[in-house]
């Protein structure tokens, strides 16, 4: 027994140690990056079944926020009677595959992109950088998704104007604070990306540019079927 758990904790790093190494990422990006993509241990937090949570509700963010700002801005239509609460469950479901998706992307073109004889240690560290970097759009979506369907319902996904000046205004509010928190993980992204290549400036860009086009391209696949339909 006391074999098995010991394969098992070599296996995966603790949810406390995880949480810790997290901790420090958000209060000091760089150093806390440092850290944790130290050799060996990126590899074994990327097992960890958290970060695979924390993936798949960074998909589920930025689906939310993808129906909303695209309703907003009219590029996609979508009445209130097509954003029922089985449309919108579908919706923030394929965003979390979508997430995946993007995730192991990332890791594998990244990887190649990196001048290291190591691409299986890269790969690791560079999609360590994407789960940890994308935990303010993770909490976004654990707080705020189950709050816009509870206090405004699946309406608030639509492009038709909301009834009701709260509504209105928690909409703004909600997606104020995503954008925001997408902000914050663009930050992250940067900083672990420098940890990873040791480069600054405008290689780091095309690397974060990179990670965008991974996360966005089925998105603006998605985005081209409803402006032509």
């Amino acid at each position: 027994m006391s074999a098995v758990s010991a394969r098992s904790d070599a296996r995966s790093p603790r949810p406390s140690a995880l949480g810790a190494r997290l901790r420090n990422v958000l209060v000091s990006p760089r150093a806390g990056f440092t850290n944790a993509l130290r050799k060996g241990a990126a590899q074994e937090a990327t097992r960890s079944l958290l970060l695979v949570l924390v993936v798949l509700l960074d998909g589920v963010a930025t689906m939310a926020l993808w129906l909303k700002i695209t309703g907003i801005t009219q590029l996609a239509e979508r009445t209130r009677d097509e954003a029922t609460w089985g449309s919108v469950s579908a919706a923030v479901l394929v965003g979390a595959v979508f997430g995946a998706l993007g995730y192991l992307l990332w890791g594998w073109i990244g990887s190649k992109l990196l001048a290291s004889g190591e691409a299986r240690a890269s790969r690791d560290r560079l999609r360590l950088v994407w789960a940890f970097s994308v935990f303010p759009l993770a909490a976004y979506a654990l707080a705020f998704v189950p709050l816009d369907l509870l206090l405004v319902g699946p309406e608030i996904f639509s492009t038709d104007r909301l009834d009701g000046s709260f509504a209105m205004v928690w909409a703004a509010l909600s997606v104020a604070i995503g954008v925001s928190a997408a902000a914050w993980s663009v930050y992250l992204f940067w900083r672990g990306v420098e940890v990873v290549t040791g480069e600054r400036g405008r290689r780091v860009f095309w690397f974060v540019a990179l990670a965008a086009a991974c996360g966005g391209l089925l998105y603006a696949l998605v985005l081209i079927r409803e402006v032509l339909a």
